[in-house]
């Protein structure tokens, strides 16, 4: 049987990134479940920085051949004084090693550990969820140049030897025919030089067929207008830019509890969208009877007390769109948290200026309602119902505990429900 050589000629880090990879793909559900064990711990805070995944070795193991223990088998001993020939030694007992019982039953078997970089965080944790793209916009920033390839020239230092092999052959093939007749003829004379009788003019003639027969075999030569050499100018790097308008009702019934899930959901949201776009800003605005733009400490931290009136949010988020966010050059996505409070007609006025005012402007607008301890429907989310949104850009889900959190961001960004 032929045996064929395989030379894998790709640097050692093409290598390194491949095989890894193949890694993740064998562990991703013992990933996945280590991850969500993670955040329902609490420790979502430091997963975009990595982390430490522990898998049980025997969760790794590949069926392999070996041979058994069975046939006959001529041991030399030395300085044996116990044994002669025909004694029986019994088969070691434990492992296929033959050291003894080793580790048993394998309780003391340690565990594989390997990290996680941020990048493989996210491509596992939202490996089946996806954005909106309801409309075809162009929404970029330029970011310094990169190299892009720009064609072929005849001369400069990359060569592309697939191109100028090409060209040659579009070049010779109008050749083939001649040189395959002349290849003919001349072998058909060396047969007759070979035959006759030998003298020293005879191989010498023989010499020259075979150098000309040589040399039409390897075929025509490069001409220099064969060759073609990769060409790359410097280009506009544009990137794909995108907001992230986070708003909390912030009133006394919305306690600690129910902003730590808030801000939970926030945090993989965020994660979320550093995954799929290279530039995410915030905007974060916090609303009691009047809403109002701070920054993350605020926002999270900072008591405030006061009524709930949820209109006043969502017409802040339309100005500060309209004084900083086009949405032709910004991907606009808009987060809000409540516990559902909604008092007199706020939640229908407030549903009624989402359709008509800032779904036009927007990728997509998330609602999640935190803390409700039973199964009523609350003020704000029977209007959000009542609303009918196209659910291609508004989705609603409930987050009781925080086992809640990643479940309802995976099935409000679930591919195929909003692409």
């Amino acid at each position: 049987m032929a045996l064929h050589l395989i030379v894998d000629r790709r640097s050692k880090g093409s290598k390194n990134v491949v095989n890894r990879n193949r890694f993740l793909d064998r562990v991703r559900e013992y990933v996945q479940d280590g991850l969500e064990k993670r955040l329902r711990e609490g420790g979502i805070e430091d997963i975009d920085k990595g982390m430490d995944i522990s898998v049980r070795k025997r969760d790794l193991a590949q069926p392999e051949f070996h041979h058994g223990r069975g046939g006959v088998h001529d041991i030399v001993h030395p300085g044996n004084k116990e044994f002669t020939r025909g004694t029986r030694i019994p088969k070691p007992q434990g492992g296929s090693g033959g050291g003894g019982s080793g580790a048993g039953d394998g309780d003391g078997e340690d565990d594989f550990v390997f990290q996680l970089t941020p990048e493989e965080v996210q491509q596992i944790f939202f490996d089946d969820m996806g954005l909106p793209n309801m409309r075809d916009t162009s929404v970029t920033e330029v970011k310094g140049v990169e190299r892009a390839r720009a064609g072929f020239t005849v001369d400069g230092t990359a060569l592309d030897l697939r191109r100028s092999v090409l060209n040659k052959k579009m070049r010779t093939r109008g050749l083939r025919q001649r040189m395959h007749d002349q290849l003919e003829q001349l072998e058909e004379e060396l047969r007759r030089l070979q035959a006759e009788t030998p003298d020293s003019e005879t191989e010498t003639e023989i010499k020259g067929l075979l150098s000309h027969i040589a040399k039409l075999k390897r075929g025509p030569r490069f001409d220099p207008s064969d060759l073609r050499y990769k060409h790359y100018e410097n280009r506009p790097k544009m990137i794909a830019r995108a907001v992230m308008m986070c708003m909390m009702d912030v009133s006394g019934s919305m306690d600690e509890d129910r902003k730590d899930l808030a801000k939970r959901f926030y945090i993989l949201l965020y994660l979320f969208l550093t995954s799929k776009y290279e530039h995410v800003e915030l905007v974060f605005i916090r609303h009691t009877n009047d809403a109002e733009e701070v920054d993350q400490q605020t926002f999270f931290y900072d008591a405030k007390s006061g009524g709930t009136t949820v209109l006043s949010a969502v017409t802040l988020a339309r100005k500060v769109i309209d004084a900083r966010y086009p949405p032709d050059d910004w991907n606009i996505y808009i987060a809000q948290a409540s516990d559902g409070d909604a008092f007199s007609n706020d939640g229908e006025e407030t549903a009624a200026f989402i359709q008509s005012d800032l779904l036009p402007l927007v990728r997509y607008m998330t609602y999640i309602e935190v803390g409700n301890p039973d199964s009523r429907v609350s003020a704000l989310m029977r209007a959000y119902v009542a609303a009918h949104f196209p659910p291609e850009q508004f989705g609603m889900r409930s987050v009781r505990e925080k086992e809640d959190v990643f479940p309802a961001l995976h099935g409000l960004f679930q591919k195929g429900e909003i692409e």
